[in-house]
């Protein structure tokens, strides 16, 4: 008999075509989460979707809101969903001390 909770499942579907292949995973779903984001930003500028007078308003340049936008909404979740999928749970919290690691000296 076999003790469920010292062995680790194997993933299937969704997730395992993730963890089999990262890089590719990675690529579609940011592409597929981006170019929407990145035409909302575009349509609003050129005032064809409502939301170009509040671009106006702000203090940033709608071309700094976009790569903001696809940092927060693209790359970040997918790249959460990838490392989720390849290496779990501990995956995603290395890849969290990663990010809060700073690596240079200040001045």
């Amino acid at each position: 008999m076999t003790d469920r909770s010292t062995t680790t499942p194997h993933p299937t579907g969704v997730r395992a075509f993730v963890a089999g292949r990262p890089v590719t995973a990675f690529l579609i779903m940011a592409f597929a989460i981006a170019y929407p984001v990145m035409a909302l930003v575009a349509l609003a500028v050129h005032r064809v979707i409502p939301g170009g007078s509040l671009l106006d308003q702000l203090p940033v340049p709608p071309d700094e809101i976009t790569g903001l936008m696809l940092t927060m909404f693209a790359l970040l979740p997918s790249a959460l969903f990838v490392t989720w999928a390849a290496d779990g749970r501990p995956g995603v919290i290395s890849l969290f001390k990663r990010i809060i690691r700073w690596r240079f000296g200040i001045g």
